[in-house]
């Protein structure tokens, strides 16, 4: 009786015990019905090999060379993957990603300043500074009054200064040129207002004839921006251009 392994070889059954056989070429007999029987193998095919081939014919000894070099390429390559990635690929990503949260974080601070700016307006301009001789307010509440309209201005000068320093970081995040162009306009409008010699009341007002055409632009609802971009950048034109065609600045109060 024997077993056979694929045309490479054969364990055969000797009286001196089991021994490793290889073979040519296998050709079980076939019954009538021409499927593989049971008759004995024919004897003249059989070439019995000497011990010391025994080895040299195993498939699984011929295999391992390269297995073992299979095994060796695959962990050269990860191990070139790995540090070209972290040299490479890695640092780059992490420098991409600290720019993209930078650009979002001056995005919020962006957005943050202008409604600082609107709603510092909008409380100057209805709590105006009582006059001297106004009997309804004493001297006490006018000279808060006249302290909480001083902080307020001194929002309006952080706000802007911020506007003004940061502008490349908010302004070239946008994939328009046109919304980088009206951005960076209007950093330098505002901050250019408040360093003027005008009046308060108007610096006040053209800050917020400024600052509402650009909330609309960049920070309303997506569909609102689409239905009043057009109307929000004739407002911004009107106001730059009032505060580019101003005659002589006032002195201030």
């Amino acid at each position: 009786m024997s077993w056979v392994f694929a045309g490479q070889g054969r364990w055969d059954r000797a009286p001196g015990g089991r021994r490793w056989s290889a073979l040519a070429t296998v050709e079980r007999p076939r019954t009538a019905q021409g499927l593989p029987g049971a008759a004995p193998e024919n004897a003249r095919l059989r070439q019995r090999a000497p011990t010391s081939a025994v080895r040299r014919d195993c498939p699984i000894i011929l295999a391992m060379p390269n297995i073992v070099w299979t095994l060796l390429a695959a962990t050269v390559t990860a191990l070139v993957t790995t540090v070209a990635t972290g040299v490479l690929v890695i640092p780059r990503l992490e420098a991409r990603k600290r720019r993209i949260q930078e650009a979002h974080t001056a995005r919020d601070t962006f957005n943050s300043s202008l409604l600082t700016i609107i709603s510092a307006c909008n409380r100057l301009q209805s709590l105006p500074l009582p006059a001297a001789d106004d009997p309804g307010c004493t001297e006490v509440v006018r000279a808060r009054l006249a302290a909480e309209r001083e902080r307020w201005m001194q929002q309006l000068d952080d706000a802007t200064r911020w506007l003004i320093d940061h502008v490349e970081t908010y302004a070239a995040g946008w994939p328009l040129g046109e919304l980088r162009t009206v951005a960076a306009h209007y950093a330098a409008a505002s901050r250019m207002v408040m360093l003027s010699e005008r009046s308060e009341e108007t610096k006040v007002e053209l800050l917020a004839e400024l600052a509402g055409p650009v909330q609309g632009i960049y920070f309303t609802y997506v569909w609102n921006r689409a239905r009043n971009y057009r109307r929000d950048r004739v407002g911004l034109a009107a106001a730059l251009a009032r505060v580019n065609a101003l005659p002589a600045p006032e002195p201030s109060a």
